[in-house]
């Protein structure tokens, strides 16, 4: 369980690199970026994500998951995952 995280970015979790994060029955609740990311920001690499829930992140934009990448090396994939009432003012 991820909750009641914060960050500038990712408040449950910031990834960097080249890398492959795997996530399976996990829960993100309640996790605030100021920024990017309320419960994931991936910046590069890989995110998979199987039967978890995401549920009350808030961030200014990707109120669950935002990824960024100045050379196209990111990637987001997720399965059997329930995403509500997450927020995010940007979009």
């Amino acid at each position: 369980i991820f909750l009641r995280n914060g960050g500038t970015n990712g408040g449950g979790v910031y990834i960097q690199g080249l890398s492959t994060a795997t996530f399976v029955n996990c829960r993100f609740s309640e996790n605030v970026a100021t920024e990017a990311g309320g419960a994931i920001y991936l910046n590069a690499g890989r995110v998979v994500i199987d039967r978890s829930t995401f549920d009350r992140n808030r961030a200014q934009s990707g109120g669950a998951v935002a990824t960024t990448d100045a050379i196209g090396t990111r990637s987001v994939e997720a399965a059997n995952t329930v995403f509500f009432q997450n927020e995010a003012i940007l979009g």
